[in-house]
């Protein structure tokens, strides 16, 4: 069974195959029309642009030159289309079970479902803190099914624990394209928390920075708490990443002694990825736990001494 809009312009042509009229009740037909008209609004609003986004990413994640960040940019701007549409139903039959069960009769083909019960599977797996769509065997439905439950229990407040269940964790792994502006972006504050001392801003280390970024100035970074909070709800890799972009920006500038790699372990406190930092110098720079202990030790005095130096940039 299936059900489907074939979009036309001012005009709905829902599509229904097997089925599907004589499965479902009255009330999940309604359930059904209203997914997929749904679908025909949300294509006609602003001119028609989320449309041409669908269409756009479609044509992208076929290509066979598809990146991997084309196809899960596709893959989740289809289950958010999903889950609004399933609002649209829960506002017809104001029932989240309803649209529940004509979701998964529809999906699975069975005419007896446990709405219910379902849903209760649902909660237990996708309850857990790391668990996001694609790690699960049947995603979208899971998904869907709590996503409504959430919304008809709490509306917008809903959106948060929504859009963790969907995308879950900062991952250089499976990056959209939204989630590479994220981090570009997460990137560009560490290299200007790193830069904020006017001591470091020599020609060698902001020419470094503006290879990430070629039209970077130094300036104010933004809160740091809020850095770190994102840091810290994302994958592991993203704490390692940030590490070697730190280890960068401390090896350029040469005359400056050690005093730019205090300044990043600095940063690398500040933002929490101390311990992912200082496994990287240690594997990269070939430092013993002994050496690096001393450099934390010693790092506060050696930032004293380089910022009462006031060394500018040349």
């Amino acid at each position: 069974m299936n059900a489907f809009l074939s979009f036309v312009p001012d005009e709905a042509h829902v599509v229904l195959e097997g089925p599907v009229q004589t499965t479902l009740s009255c009330e999940e037909l309604r359930a059904t029309l209203a997914h997929e008209l749904t679908h025909h609004l949300l294509w006609e609003q602003a001119d028609r642009e989320l449309l041409i986004a669908d269409q756009m990413l479609g044509a992208m994640s076929n290509h066979p030159r598809a990146e991997m960040s084309h196809l899960e940019t596709a893959r989740l701007f289809r289950i958010y289309l999903e889950v609004h549409a399933d609002r649209g139903a829960l506002a017809v039959v104001e029932d989240p079970l309803v649209v529940i069960s004509s979701l998964i009769k529809v999906e699975t083909g069975l005419t007896d479902v446990q709405a219910q019960s379902y849903l209760r599977q649902a909660d237990e797996i996708l309850g857990q803190q790391q668990v996001k769509a694609q790690e699960l065997t049947h995603p979208e439905s899971y998904i869907r099914a709590r996503a409504l439950r959430l919304w008809a229990d709490g509306g917008a407040e809903a959106d948060a624990e929504v859009v963790r269940m969907i995308e879950g964790q900062l991952d250089l792994g499976s990056l959209s394209l939204l989630g590479q502006k994220r981090l570009a972006d997460l990137t560009r504050r560490v290299l200007l928390r790193f830069l904020e001392p006017e001591w470091l801003r020599t020609d060698a280390l902001v020419a470094h920075a503006r290879l990430f970024f070629p039209e970077l100035e130094p300036g104010a970074s933004g809160d740091v708490a809020d850095m770190a909070a994102e840091i810290g709800g994302a994958a592991p890799n993203v704490s390692e990443y940030l590490s070697f972009v730190l280890l960068d920006l401390a090896t350029v500038e040469r005359s400056l002694d050690e005093a730019p790699l205090a300044a990043a372990l600095r940063v690398a406190q500040e933002l929490d990825v101390e311990r992912a930092f200082l496994k990287t110098l240690g594997t990269e720079l070939d430092l013993a736990k002994p050496r690096l202990k001393k450099l934390q030790q010693q790092a506060p005095d050696i930032l004293a001494q380089a910022a009462a130096a006031g060394r500018p940039s040349s």
